[in-house]
């Protein structure tokens, strides 16, 4: 019996012996444990998966920032360096601007598994002053199976790390083999470099650092831009059981685009031919309808929050912070409203998917996720691939 699903990625089975006493148990455990050890698979591709790297990521300012004037706080790029050793001992050095120092570089040690398909690093910081609490960083990264028949080097390997900075942190990341650069002396040396580079604007030395490092590197920095699908964070504080809607402009986002599509419907004028017109028009629909659904998925003009209709439950807040605490608490006092912007966006869906609307033709798809919009009206036909 395998303790694996696939055969192939399995360390140890289990065999059909009969063990006659403890003994024999042990000893067989023993042979097993020995096995695996001998079978490690970080060793068995050490010689493909060890060596330097360079770690790519994405950070967003803090969302509690108004005003951005330090240049550590724009949306940026990270570049680190990471060495994986063939026993799977990992060194990860990272530039980190808070600290005033000239060296602004600080190391994390750990150690890497790997178990054929999914390389796990747990790092954790090198720190000097015992009162101060190392900083933990958690790696996971996938090696894609072609990657480990090449002989010679991977290309990429795509993961995600998990950091605790104000917030907690998830974050799309790239591991790349380092490259050669030249020196100040103009020589060939490996890519040890570390930095932070600004997505700030057009100008400056910043932007052409971006540029160069794109380039060297096949366009990591294009492939990681932008936080929709490549970061999230945690809320940093909240009221204990006190929930907050998705934000506005992911909520609204789909919606928007939506909107956006309606604009454009295909008409005679564009496509004189019959059939093709009713095949562009279909594949609008069908764009408008899976936006429309997204912006219903995030929570645009979401009917109940909590479990209740949102202005019921705007009022059940209200009553609760103002008979715990005498007043309107501050958190509430977000999260209501949070809550009075979605009770707006029932308005605009309303607006536009009513006469005269821009989308008034998907009212009646729209109806399946917002029952406010009308009662008992008409189903039109829900169009496909």
């Amino acid at each position: 019996m395998s303790f694996f699903r696939n055969k192939k990625d399995s360390y140890i089975s289990i065999t059909n012996e009969v063990f006659l006493n403890e003994i024999s148990f042990s000893t067989w455990v023993s042979g097993l444990i020995n096995q695996a050890k001998e079978d490690d698979k970080f060793s068995i591709y050490s010689t493909i998966l060890a060596g330097d790297y360079k770690y790519f990521t994405y950070k967003i300012p803090h969302p509690h920032l108004k005003n951005i004037e330090d240049s550590r706080v724009y949306h940026r790029f990270l570049k680190n360096h990471l060495v994986m050793n063939k026993n799977g001992d990992v060194v990860f050095t990272i530039h980190d601007p808070t600290i005033r120092e000239e060296n602004k570089e600080v190391i994390f040690c750990g150690k890497a598994n790997y178990n054929g398909d999914i390389i796990q690093i747990f790092l954790q910081e090198k720190v000097n002053n015992k009162n101060c609490l190392p900083r933990y960083l958690a790696i996971q990264l996938y090696v894609l199976e072609e990657s480990l028949k090449n002989t010679t080097i991977i290309s990429h390997i795509f993961g995600v790390s998990l950091w605790k900075d104000s917030y907690l942190e998830g974050k799309t990341i790239v591991l790349i083999p380092a490259k050669n650069i030249k020196n100040k002396d103009g020589e060939e040396v490996l890519d040890k470099e570390t930095g932070i580079y600004n997505l700030g604007n057009l100008s400056g030395s910043a932007y052409s650092d971006i540029q160069d490092i794109d380039r060297l590197y096949g366009g990591v920095l294009s492939y990681l831009r932008g936080n929709i699908n490549r970061y999230l964070y945690t809320p940093k504080k909240g009221a204990e059981g006190l929930f907050r809607p998705h934000q506005e402009k992911h909520r609204k986002l789909h919606f928007s685009y939506a909107y956006y599509l309606a604009s454009y419907k295909p008409s005679s004028i564009e496509y004189t031919n019959t059939i093709e017109l009713q095949l562009e028009l279909n594949k609008w629909r069908i764009k408008i309808q899976n936006s429309i659904y997204e912006s219903y998925i995030h929570g645009y003009a979401c009917e109940y929050f909590a479990g209740y209709k949102v202005a019921d439950y705007i009022d059940m807040l209200s009553q609760d912070s103002i008979e715990l605490t005498g007043e309107m608490s501050s958190q509430y006092r977000d999260v209501i409203t949070e809550l009075k912007i979605i009770l707006k966006e029932h308005e605009e869906l309303k607006r536009h998917m009513g006469v005269g609307g821009i989308l008034k033709e998907f009212k009646p798809y729209a109806i399946n996720y917002w029952s406010f919009l009308e009662e008992n009206i008409k189903q039109l036909p829900i169009f496909s691939d």
